[in-house]
């Protein structure tokens, strides 16, 4: 299933973090100072990307540096996208699995 987006759609893009991590602040306003998203939330074990204006195909990748702050095996929540009016069309991504040491 793929996202089927018209040139006015807002996407978001939730990426779920495993618990054990934490994402670095600093890194989100760097990121969206050089337009890599529009806005950012944080909640719920959740990064929630926004973006403004994607084109059809197009393809927005994004490295978070993740800090390792408690050692174990964790299981990041599934990660989704889907276009802000349409919420029940959501694009989904298996939970990753993430060992800290």
């Amino acid at each position: 299933m793929a996202l089927e987006l018209k040139l006015e759609d807002i996407v978001m893009a939730m990426i779920g973090i495993p618990a054990g991590l934490s994402v670095q602040i600093w890194q989100l306003k760097e990121l969206q100072e050089k337009k890599a998203f529009d806005f950012y939330e944080i909640f719920d074990g959740y990064v929630v990307l926004h973006y403004e204006f994607i084109r059809p195909g197009e393809v927005k990748t994004v490295n978070l540096d993740l800090k390792a702050d408690i050692p174990g095996q964790y299981e990041a929540p599934a990660s989704c996208a889907f276009i802000y009016y349409t919420q029940a069309e959501r694009v989904w991504s298996k939970p990753e699995l993430m060992t800290i040491n």
